[in-house]
């Protein structure tokens, strides 16, 4: 039975249709199909003789396949088509099979084998299945790994489930070398936690970063309140000496400025000067005649100190002020330390939580925060509010589709990577065919294209009538006017390979990088990298983005199947919400409203505070599929769609839907 099922296997998936034999470095065409290296450059030798020639027709279906690359020579297009790894693996694994040999985990092991295998392997147990088994197939061993599907597999399912443009199956031990670093990655990060787990057991470090943030903003503000405290000492202490001072001048101040004192000392003065010229000139009979009325003349002096001394019986006191005094004997409480812990968790409660979404600290949960409060005489930290999470009631919409296709174009595959909406008109970015495209949507006909080399993604300029579209191979951002037809207006060098594209509200580009190291980038419009993001656990594959209406970037990840929201003035992760499955295109409106693009043909709308608002705002019964590329603006959309293949992206359409906001 072993035997006639890969012999099956063979005549279906392994022989080439022009040589009719076993492939041989096989080359998988943007039409899906294979042939061998050797077998299509004799085709493309024989068909192709016009070295300016755009393509050649498919040996299987006839249709127009694409050169590789502009400026190729045709002998070279066979090696610049992609090899397929998977058949290679295929064929390597029913060669085991042939020589009597188990079914290779790697690719380096498949001549190697025979030998060892045909020593305790006979036929009586050609078909017997050792190690797991597929569920589907229960007589096949789990030969493979699906690193699109993460799920090992078996090779009927490899062959007929898991040819998705999203798939790639490698053997199991090829698999485990290229997981290698994940796997050790976790091991380490496993072990960090642990780390750190006790570090918080002994209280040497908070596991999270939000709380260490908000531990120095609260010991700054203990700091400003004891700054502010000495001040305010320094001011009563002031205050206190002035009044002391005033205490001790006020006995001088009050007789000073007693008029009845000031002449009766005037009189003193000038009894006591005449009374001593007397006793100086006179005979000292006449001092002894005057003395007794000298005397009394003394005594009228003092009776008119006595009169004229305004202080005898007063009393000086200090009058409080009584908020002050009041203010001194109970002081009130400066302020108190509020923790905020919130639950975990997110709005979209139908589907169980993953091992993703049981480690994110910052996804909300629609209970409420658990709170306690300490009282002390310290400054207060206000938490952070936990919000609700949102739905809003489905909205009226409808949907039409134009076709980008000129009427005279003879291709039959397309790849629409990138949309914007440019007045009436969308202007679209055709990857396969290299090009831009100008479609309207409106009344009016318009169909314009421009060849343009590699175009990746899409967006809207400064200029009303200029957009921005991604050169990743050429590491060029090309400025397209629409003014007058399409035409190249300027040029923008970069140092990286950027594949997605937005524009900041000041003006600059905001890019991803999916290539070498990772990041997310600020560009000027001279290409110079102002602000960097690498990749880090937050992202892992950073290809759409768009900006939100507070000037956020929201990045979809397709790879970790999650949209994350950064903020680029604070170099800070605001939030992270989970995708059902792998998220493409993603676009902000005016509203708040991020749309997003997801691979179970349908887009989801969520709010710029990462809040599901509508679960399936475009689905499959819309007739969309694979919704690829999207942009948004007041109560419009516009969609690509990768198509019903699941090879080649072949779809020429774009999705229009208009709803109330």
């Amino acid at each position: 039975m072993a035997q006639r099922v890969v012999k099956n296997v063979e005549n279906d998936y392994l022989i080439c249709s022009i040589c009719l034999g076993r492939y041989e470095n096989p080359k998988l065409l943007p039409c899906g199909h294979t042939f061998c290296r050797q077998c299509l450059n004799d085709h493309i030798t024989l068909t192709v003789t016009d070295r300016a020639a755009e393509g050649f027709n498919c040996p299987n279906d006839r249709s127009l396949v694409k050169r590789p690359k502009v400026g190729l020579h045709p002998r070279q297009w066979a090696d610049a088509y992609p090899t397929d790894t998977f058949l290679i693996s295929l064929v390597k694994a029913v060669v085991s099979h042939e020589e009597g040999g188990t079914p290779p985990d790697g690719s380096d092991s498949v001549k190697g084998s025979s030998s060892n295998n045909a020593q305790t392997t006979n036929t009586e147990n050609a078909g017997t299945v050792n190690g797991p088994r597929c569920d589907k197939h229960p007589d096949r061993s789990l030969e493979f790994f699906c690193l699109g599907c993460s799920i090992s597999i078996c090779p009927f399912c490899a062959v007929r489930e898991h040819r998705k443009r999203t798939c790639e199956c490698v053997s199991l031990v090829d698999a485990m070398e290229r997981q290698r670093p994940r796997i050790q990655a976790l091991k380490r990060r496993f072990e960090s936690q642990i780390q750190k787990i006790r570090r918080m057991n002994s209280g040497e470090g908070i596991l999270s970063g939000t709380f260490t943030n908000s531990k120095e903003r609260a010991l700054n503000t203990l700091n400003d309140i004891e700054g502010k405290l000495g001040t305010f000492f320094q001011v009563i202490l002031q205050q206190v000496e002035i009044l002391r001072q005033q205490v001790n001048e006020a006995t001088v101040n009050y007789a000073g400025e007693n008029q009845q004192l000031n002449a009766v000392l005037a009189n003193i003065e000038s009894t006591k000067l005449s009374f001593e010229n007397m006793c100086n000139i006179n005979h000292n009979a006449d001092v002894l005649n005057i003395l007794p009325r000298m005397e009394t003349q003394a005594d009228e002096f003092d009776t008119a100190m006595q009169a004229a001394n305004q202080t005898a019986g007063m009393q000086l006191d200090v009058v409080t002020n009584t908020a002050f005094d009041s203010f001194i004997r109970n002081p009130p409480q400066v302020g108190t330390i509020k923790i905020s812990r919130g639950g975990g968790g997110r709005n979209n409660t139908r589907r169980p939580a993953n091992r993703r979404e049981q480690s994110r600290s910052n996804q909300f949960s629609g209970s409420q925060a658990q709170e306690y409060q300490r009282q002390t005489s310290t400054g207060a930290v206000r938490p952070t509010q936990t919000p609700r999470p949102l739905r809003e009631p489905r909205q009226t919409r409808t949907l039409s589709k134009v076709n980008v296709k000129a009427a005279t174009e003879g291709v039959s595959s397309w790849h629409m990577t990138g949309v914007v909406f440019v007045g009436t008109s969308i202007v679209a970015t055709d990857r396969v065919n290299q090009m831009i495209r100008q479609v309207s949507i409106s009344s009016h006909a318009l169909n314009l294209t421009l060849p343009i080399e590699s175009p990746v993604s899409i967006c809207n300029a400064s200029v009303p009538t200029e957009v921005a579209v991604t050169q990743p191979e050429k590491r060029t951002i090309s400025i397209i006017s629409t003014e007058r037809g399409l035409n190249v207006k300027g040029i923008v060098r970069t140092n990286k390979a950027y594949e997605g594209i937005a524009q900041m509200p000041s003006g600059d580009f905001v890019v991803s990088c999916t290539q070498g190291r990772m990041s997310i980038d600020i560009i000027d419009r001279g290409g110079h990298v102002l602000k960097s993001i690498e990749r880090s656990h937050a992202f892992r594959c950073p290809r759409f983005l768009s900006v939100t209406s507070t000037g956020s970037v929201v990045v979809s990840d397709k790879e970790q199947k999650h949209v994350v929201c950064v903020n680029f003035s604070t170099s800070q992760l605001e939030w992270t919400y989970s995708t059902p499955c792998s998220p493409w295109g993603l676009a902000c409106d005016q509203n708040g409203k991020i749309f997003v693009c997801l691979d179970n043909n349908s887009v989801q709308v969520i709010s710029e505070g990462g809040q599901l608002l509508q679960d399936k705002f475009i689905s499959e019964r819309d007739g969309i599929k694979t919704p690829y590329a999207i942009c948004a603006r007041q109560g419009q959309i516009a969609m690509t769609e990768f198509g019903p293949s699941l090879f080649v992206p072949n779809s020429a359409f774009v999705f229009i839907a208009k709803f109330n906001n």
